[in-house]
């Protein structure tokens, strides 16, 4: 596994915007936790890799943190974040933070796929809102949000 400069700077940059409404050294460590993983082990094939990589993260975090990795994600390895605010979903610049209630989560995108076929009748989309999904929209929406 090769990481670059670029990417370490674009994982520490994606984070950085949310910084200022995290509070707790858990809730930072998570975040960065959530990045790297978005950054790096999103391009990995196989999960080989997929796993040298926790593994790696993990022996940074206690090396350089004192703190190991399942301290902070729990057991919920596959943590959301998104730029979504399911409070309130007109939100001009909701904040980039864990989405922890997926089942909220799910009925929000179910409710996003609703309004979009009540929109266009013509091409409706028939839609399942499963686990992969959800995380892969999440991923697309922060992209999509990332300043160029």
């Amino acid at each position: 596994m090769v990481v670059s400069v670029k990417g370490s700077a674009k994982a520490l940059m994606s984070s950085t915007k949310s910084l200022s409404l995290l509070v707790e050294k858990e809730q930072i460590l998570r975040l960065w936790f959530h990045e790297c993983a978005r950054v790096f082990n999103d391009r990995l094939i196989n999960m080989e890799d997929r796993e040298k990589f926790k593994l790696t993260v993990d022996s940074c975090m206690e090396w350089g943190l004192q703190v190991r990795m399942k301290e902070i994600v729990g057991d919920d390895p596959d943590m959301i974040f998104a730029g979504i605010d399911l409070a309130n979903p007109e939100a001009e610049d909701p904040a980039y933070e864990q989405l922890p209630d997926r089942k909220i989560l799910k009925a929000f995108m179910e409710q996003k796929v609703d309004d979009y076929n009540i929109m266009f009748k013509k091409a409706p989309m028939a839609l399942v809102m499963f686990k992969d999904a959800i995380e892969l929209c999440c991923r697309i929406l922060r992209i999509i949000r990332q300043p160029r």
